[in-house]
């Protein structure tokens, strides 16, 4: 029997689908708005391909007799309560990972009930690759990427300054005479570490290496990336010091994208020269026609069982609950009431900038302004960022996007936490954190608030798990919400940059035109 012969709606296989569609439909967004993780969609095309090869040579089949219903119902209510959660919080890599290793498991029971260990040590390999497309958890990430981008920039900064050419790293960023080389510049190209693992485990797969040729070439490709990002990262540094930031901000993607692919050809080479010992033995022809009858009866005996179809049906009246779920209290919300920054009749000329990519990946907002202008009057620089939420792909934890979180990372020390700011609307008023940051000798006076279009319902203060399942366990998502930042440049006194922030916001905090109050 043929991979085209195979019934499309069979049980088992339907199943499967219906499983790593819902775990694809989880993490698509990090693959969207993440380019760090946007290498998700090959993997899934290569994970395609991986199993066309592997059902087209499968080996014969034992069947486990073992009844494995219970455990499939187990597993639908568990990915049902983790989805309820990830409504609440769409960017918790915690339950990102629960999704992914409870639908991996389940993949495994069926491999198992149709094939026994032999096919289970055929397929789970292949399947295993998505895992390789899962956004790391945060307390994994930050410290390994955060530890390898400040490693590589300060390998540059001494290449440098050994050749002769001044050279400074502040915190992630590398500081030269002729300007800056920014995160998302120079050492974010470390985010090559998660699709070049990805590449190790498939070119692994592809030359069917045992377990200790993938983890030899896992560890070569970690090595690998880490010594091509120190010359992709000299490249861009040494451009940036001949030819000013334009240009290697020009070509800061095709050298990323040569990067990723050296280091896939690099990975070939290496296995095809270590196959003769890592290699497993081909399939037998005996086993590969004995394989064909096994995989025939076992979906044609699963075809006629019920139990796919009631399985089928609770997968997809999981999504019908999950909204259920929220409905409950999100029908009680009042109509939206949209504030937001009408720049239609501010009178000075302000230069909208685009958002790089980065800042898209981590805050995953659907709309989102920068703004940048220098006051004729003080002659003080101004940069104001405003994002809002509307789809429900923001979670309510604090950390997201906050001055104090986001800008150290970047080389500023906060140096002084003022009083809040609090500027009122109509019948609404709006809460601004105030800061002092200084990078290098110059200040920078930010003010940052968080609200929600629903008047009377206050954004939640969320910080723990425990509070994120609470909020889930509440029937709560984080819809219509907006956020405000703004900085001042250059006026040491925080008093002064104050009585200007409230003039601005007079001038351009207005109700937006879906609002019912204007």
């Amino acid at each position: 029997m043929k991979l085209s012969q195979l019934h499309p709606f069979s049980g088992p296989v339907l199943v499967l689908f219906l499983l790593w569609a819902d775990l694809v439909w989880v993490v698509h967004r990090e693959w969207i708005y993440n380019e760090q993780y946007s290498y998700g969609w090959l993997t899934l095309f290569l994970l395609i391909y991986l199993l066309y090869v592997r059902i087209s040579d499968r080996p014969a089949g034992t069947p486990s007799r073992f009844t494995i219903s219970w455990f499939l119902v187990l597993g639908i209510l568990l990915l049902t309560a983790n989805r309820i959660i990830l409504e609440s919080n769409p960017e918790w890599r915690l339950a990102i990972w629960t999704q992914a290793l409870l639908v991996y498991g389940m993949t495994l029971l069926l491999l198992w009930k149709l094939g026994g260990r032999t096919w289970l040590r055929h397929f789970a390999p292949v399947f295993a690759l998505m895992l390789f497309a899962v956004p790391w958890p945060t307390f994994v990430e930050n410290p390994v990427t955060g530890g390898l981008m400040r490693a590589v920039a300060g390998i540059v900064v001494e290449g440098m300054n050994f050749l002769g050419f001044y050279a400074e790293r502040s915190g992630n960023l590398i500081r030269l005479r002729e300007g800056w080389v920014g995160i998302d510049v120079a050492c974010s190209g470390v985010r090559n570490l998660q699709s070049t693992l990805m590449s190790a485990w498939f070119v692994g797969e592809l030359f069917r290496f045992v377990a200790t040729g993938r983890l030899l070439l896992l560890v070569l490709s970690g090595c690998a990336s880490l010594v091509i990002n120190v010359g992709r990262t000299t490249i861009l540094t040494w451009t940036t010091h001949r030819s000013g930031s334009d240009l290697t901000e020009s070509i800061h993607d095709p050298v990323g994208h040569l990067v990723s692919l050296i280091a896939f050809v690099f990975l070939l080479i290496v296995a095809f020269f270590l196959r003769r010992y890592f290699s497993r033995p081909p399939v037998k022809p005996e086993d590969l026609n004995s394989g064909t009858s096994t995989f025939s009866g076992a979906v044609e005996s699963n075809l006629r069982q019920t139990g796919w179809f009631f399985a089928i049906v609770f997968l997809v009246a999981g999504y019908g609950l999950t909204e259920l779920w929220f409905l409950r209290s999100e029908r009680s919300l009042p109509a939206p009431q949209v504030v937001e920054i009408d720049w239609s009749n501010f009178p000075v000329d302000v230069e909208f900038v685009e958002i790089a990519s980065a800042i898209r990946g981590q805050l995953k907002y659907d709309v989102g302004v920068q703004a940048e202008w220098v006051d004729p009057n003080e002659e003080i620089e101004w940069q104001v960022f405003s994002f809002s939420w509307t789809e429900g792909s923001v979670s309510p934890f604090v950390g997201v996007h906050r001055p104090e979180a986001c800008m150290p990372a970047s080389g500023f020390r906060m140096t002084a936490d003022h009083p809040p700011l609090t500027i009122g609307l109509g019948d609404r008023e709006f809460e601004f954190e105030v800061n002092t940051f200084h990078f290098l000798d110059q200040p920078y006076q930010v003010y940052y608030a968080t609200w929600t279009d629903f008047l009377g319902s206050e954004l939640p203060v969320v910080r723990t798990a425990r509070d994120r399942l609470r909020f889930a366990w509440e029937g709560r998502r984080v819809t219509n919400r907006r956020s405000l930042q703004i900085v001042i440049e250059g006026l040491e006194s925080e008093s002064f940059a104050r009585r200007k922030v409230v003039e601005f916001l007079g001038k351009t905090l207005k109700w937006g035109s879906s609002s019912e109050t204007s």
